[in-house]
């Protein structure tokens, strides 16, 4: 026997009623309790007991769903409730209307396949394998770029979750957004209750942003990076995994107390308006992290112009391919270890004067 307390939206109860129906159509009202939590439900097929002396001795194992206490003969409800949890966060993100859902296939504590509907729009958004899939733009550049990714990915995402790699990635991150110590960053995040991460790729930094238990971090990208960021971090309480578009998120505008979106913006159809994007789900005191790729001196710039121009119409084959030959270039370069003096700075050509590795220099 179990009893369930849905998450409760204060400004809306008849929702969040609706919304545990849904999800769990197994549970009716539960008229036998004491309790006055107004949506307190309990199966049918067990006698019911009070929730309410029961939710004390729960509080302590609920430290990521805010709100949700249950009574189970094991823990799989915790993962259930999670699920529930992100329901009750997201919003068409066409219209920002609610959404409710219709699960087809639950297998223990996953929802694995079903839909979320728009009440008010009326948009349908699947769900398949335990990912909600929100991304609706079928413009020819867009779905070229995330067409790239999903290919690099599938390829790739063994060796990018690798612990070598992990490690790299996480020494690389505190460096270049300036953070003393992975101690600090943490600290940080101790008081982020709602973080997002906009394009996490196969999530190595997402599952870095989750550190906090008392946390909700959201993990999105358009491409089937998703997918694999699911299969190695979705045992992950605090961790919710979404395919969506940044320039059209499934939130409620001022929702995160931080957003990190690390070499992405630069890939999305214009950098400064997604960027302005995001900053709109900010909370009033949120805080939010970019990296986008500097601009190089005048000959990279052109060269990258060029590059771009001739790779965008080569096969994902032709391009790895491409891709090879230039870090064995690179390679051979750096195995010179030599360095170049620039005397005098070069204006017109964005060089300064300075003493630079050969390699480093060349690119």
């Amino acid at each position: 026997m179990w009893k369930l307390f849905p998450p409760i939206s204060e400004s809306s109860p008849d929702a969040a009623g609706s919304l545990a129906q849904d999800v769990f159509p197994e549970c009716v009202p539960d008229s036998s309790t004491s309790s006055t939590h107004p949506f307190c439900y309990a199966s049918t097929w067990k006698e019911a007991h009070a929730c309410d002396q029961n939710a004390d001795r729960l509080r302590n194992l609920d430290l990521i769903i805010n709100r949700n206490y249950a009574t189970t003969p094991n823990t799989d409800y915790l993962c259930i409730l999670m699920k529930t949890e992100l329901l009750q966060y997201l919003v068409c993100p066409t219209c920002k209307g609610q959404i409710s859902p219709k699960i087809n296939k639950k297998v223990k504590n996953e929802i694995i396949t079903g839909t979320l509907n728009c009440r008010n729009c009326k948009n349908t958004f699947l769900i398949t394998q335990g990912i909600p899939r929100f991304v609706t733009d079928k413009t020819k550049d867009f779905v070229k770029t995330e067409d790239s990714f999903s290919a690099k990915w599938r390829t790739h995402h063994k060796n990018h979750q690798a612990n070598d790699w992990i490690e790299f990635q996480q020494k690389w991150f505190l460096d270049r957004f300036d953070w003393k110590s992975i101690a600090q960053f943490n600290n940080f995040l101790n008081d982020k209750k709602y973080v997002l991460e906009a394009g996490t790729g196969v999530d190595n930094t997402a599952k870095m942003l989750s550190i906090n238990p008392t946390s909700q971090v959201f993990a999105i990208d358009a491409s089937e990076s998703i997918d694999f960021a699911y299969k190695k971090y979705g045992h992950t309480p605090n961790l919710h995994f979404l395919q969506a578009d940044l320039r059209e998120l499934p939130f409620k505008m001022k929702f995160f107390d931080y957003i990190l979106s690390d070499q992405v913006l630069h890939h999305t159809k214009n950098t400064f308006t997604s960027f302005k994007y995001l900053t709109k789900f900010l909370s009033k005191k949120g805080y939010i992290s970019i990296y986008v790729y500097n601009k190089k001196a005048p000959i990279r710039e052109h060269t990258d112009d060029y590059l771009r121009k001739t790779t965008v119409n080569l096969s994902v084959k032709n391009c790895m391919e491409f891709s090879k030959d230039m870090a064995l270039l690179g390679k051979s370069l750096s195995k010179l270890n030599k360095k170049i003096i620039i005397p005098r700075d070069i204006a017109i050509l964005g060089i300064k004067a300075g003493t630079y590795d050969v390699q480093r220099f060349i690119y």
